[in-house]
């Protein structure tokens, strides 16, 4: 009984001395290993409740520190500077998909629809995260052999020869094998998350062209003006004589380009 004791303290004391992300790598790894033995006994459906609390434990791992190292990038000058970049250019990318989009619903200048190019720009994000995760994951899987060649030398002093200023003293407790589980679980991660994405690309995508032709339609055109129009529809103003009229065909909204001709 002493011994089971000093082991049950041994494993208590070694686990609260673990960092918060690492504590949730082992409680999600112990709450898979515990869906694996009980799936037998219990079935697939009666254990799924388990495999959905190691999913929530080892996401909030992996967000916990993904959270953590832009907190890290941040602090810096250079990733302060790459972060702005990164951001304009995803910005100018989600104007120009915009804008495409708006374009291939119209057939004419999109620039004469600022807030539908602004909307749609907010709801292309997701396009951006998607693209992140897949190159997360390609460049997560070039840097793990890498990372095994880096530490599988085990002599500190060869590390700091052959890889100079590559390897940072570690203050966490278990490093390489926290660095190790870390990076196979962001690479996993990221390539899940883009492989699902990719099954409803054009779903999203149908949407995304669906509520552009609807906010033009609701939020960009107008019920009345000066042009003889049918009744129901809207129009937007062009210039030059020239009037965007949207109406409805059943459920679907059709625009065409006709000049003003004046209303009785």
């Amino acid at each position: 009984m002493n011994n089971i004791r000093d082991l049950i303290a041994t494993v208590g004391e070694t686990y609260f001395r673990l960092h918060i992300n690492q504590r949730l790598y082992v409680n999600s790894f112990a709450i898979l290993a515990t869906y694996l033995s009980a799936r037998p006994l219990l079935g697939s459906e009666n254990a799924k409740g388990l495999l959905f609390i190691f999913l929530a434990f080892w996401v909030i791992a992996i967000t916990h520190d993904l959270v953590s190292l832009y907190k890290k990038v941040y602090e810096t000058v250079l990733g302060k500077a790459l972060l702005v970049i990164l951001f304009s250019l995803c910005a100018n990318f989600a104007i120009v998909l915009s804008s495409h989009v708006v374009n291939d619903i119209i057939g004419i200048d999109p620039s004469k629809f600022p807030h539908t190019i602004a909307f749609i720009s907010i709801l292309t994000i997701p396009f951006f995260i998607t693209a992140g995760f897949g190159i997360l994951s390609i460049l997560l899987l070039v840097i793990l052999p890498f990372f095994m060649m880096v530490h599988s030398l085990p002599d500190e002093k060869a590390k700091a020869v052959f890889f100079p200023g590559l390897v940072p003293k570690e203050t966490i407790p278990y490093p390489r094998t926290t660095r190790l589980i870390q990076l196979l679980s962001f690479a996993v991660f990221c390539g899940v998350v883009y492989s699902t994405s990719q099954k409803s690309v054009k779903s999203y995508e149908t949407f995304l062209t669906e509520t552009a032709r609807s906010f033009i339609f609701q939020f960009e055109m107008y019920p009345k003006s000066p042009c003889s129009v049918s009744s129901g529809s809207r129009i937007a103003f062009l210039g030059d004589g020239n009037i965007l009229v949207g109406s409805m065909s059943g459920e679907i909204v059709i625009f065409r380009v006709q000049e003003c001709s004046g209303g009785s």
